[in-house]
């Protein structure tokens, strides 16, 4: 089992102007503008560029963040990963089921 949870953030949850040097400002909700910040000494986040037929299709990011780390978040920031990692879970199931048909 790995030591870290694995998420995939869309552009509107990764608020990049508001990071700062030392912390990734993170917008773990759809339905609120509450950010958190997370730090990147402990964590770390990767832009990826998706492409489909050989075109730029979607920007997406990759963010692994430590256990240990997230049992310390409010309660409410682990509620938000928690359903982060329940629509990444959904939507990797999708992709599945559309290239098998």
């Amino acid at each position: 089992m790995s030591d870290n949870i694995h998420l995939k953030l869309n552009k509107n949850q990764y608020v990049r102007n508001c990071s700062t040097e030392n912390a990734y400002a993170i917008r773990f909700s759809k339905y609120d503008n509450e950010m958190s910040f997370i730090s990147k000494k402990w964590s770390s986040l990767i832009e990826v560029d998706e492409f489909k037929d050989g075109e730029w299709n979607n920007t997406y990011y990759r963010m692994k963040i430590p256990y240990w780390l997230f049992d310390k978040l409010s309660d409410e920031q682990q509620e938000s990963i928690n359903s982060i990692i329940q629509e990444n879970n959904e939507d990797e199931i999708r992709q599945r089921e559309s290239r098998e048909s």
